[in-house]
């Protein structure tokens, strides 16, 4: 393994970190206004939206890909900064 691929998977990662920090931000605040809207419409059991479920679905395949990064390039990556 070449030191500019290990160098550039850490850049990689970077990047996949602060995705899944955006994506999370995100789905917090669309979690927030849909349960505002299901309090004011007094709708308990309605549907997740669709938007929620996409949400998760990037954020997993993100985490996803991190793990796979780690994995492939033999490194934990900060600790601190775990998925």
């Amino acid at each position: 393994m070449h030191s500019a691929d290990v160098a550039q998977s850490r850049l990689f990662e970077d990047i996949l970190i602060g995705e899944i920090a955006e994506l999370r931000d995100l789905l917090a605040a669309t979690e927030q206004r849909w349960r505002r809207l299901r309090e004011r419409s007094r709708v308990a059991d309605a549907p997740v939206p669709e938007a929620l479920l996409r949400l998760h679905a990037r954020i997993a395949e993100a985490e996803r890909l991190l793990v796979q990064l780690r994995c492939r390039f033999g490194y934990e990556g900060d600790s601190l900064r775990v998925i």
